[in-house]
């Protein structure tokens, strides 16, 4: 009796596949929700001039500061003097095929020749249907990798933020470099999407914080 009523429950149950989501049914209020649901930054959608204007803030300011000073706050791409170099957002684009082992939510933005270590931003990824508010004009986080590497160290909540820390790090330092009037090209001019870092950053601030 107990078999018979086993048999029957599996029957009942009907056929299930493994998904992402775990065991569910092909028919019914068990399906799973379809993948489309579940939208994540791919490399072929966030690689577009837009998303990527959107997500760093001055790009070519950034690869600037970064190739003169190095990157404050990493482990292998703290070198200046031309040692940050800028890296292609994918092999293609005329860039080696180590990129293809950075995790793919991350943009390459400059390669350190000294350590092979990448200075990247890192892709805000987020569902479709989640309930918060979408993260997809927000920048992108900062972050230092290595092909291969597991896990990665934030540097920067943005590039501005970066790139403020950079010019106050040169600015303690005399500035021997001309990184602030670098770093002050196109600033105050209300473009940043951060309005408390749209100011040019003056020359002795760092000594007048005491």
């Amino acid at each position: 009796m107990m078999m018979t009523f086993l048999a029957f429950m599996a029957v009942a149950a009907g056929p299930s596949r493994v998904t992402a989501f775990g065991v569910a049914r092909r028919c019914g209020v068990g399906a799973a929700r379809p993948s489309s649901l579940l939208r994540l930054l791919s490399s072929d959608a966030a690689d577009t001039d837009v998303a990527v204007e959107a997500g760093i803030s001055r790009l070519p300011t950034l690869r600037t500061l970064l190739s003169k000073s190095g990157a404050p706050g990493s482990r292998g791409c703290a070198e200046g003097g031309g040692d940050l170099s800028p890296a292609a957002s994918s092999s293609g684009d005329g860039g080696d095929d180590d990129i293809l082992n950075l995790h793919p939510h991350l943009y390459p933005i400059a390669r350190s020749a000294s350590s092979g270590n990448y200075v990247c931003a890192l892709r805000r990824a987020y569902a479709e249907d989640a309930e918060y508010e979408s993260s997809t004009n927000q920048p992108w986080p900062i972050v230092e990798a290595r092909t291969g590497g597991i896990g990665m160290r934030l540097l920067a909540l943005n590039s501005e933020h970066l790139m403020r820390r950079i010019a106050a790090e040169a600015d303690d330092a005399g500035d021997d470099e001309g990184v602030l009037d670098i770093y002050n090209e196109g600033v105050g001019k209300g473009k940043l999407m951060d309005a408390g870092l749209d100011t040019p950053y003056e020359a002795g601030s760092v000594d007048q914080l005491g």
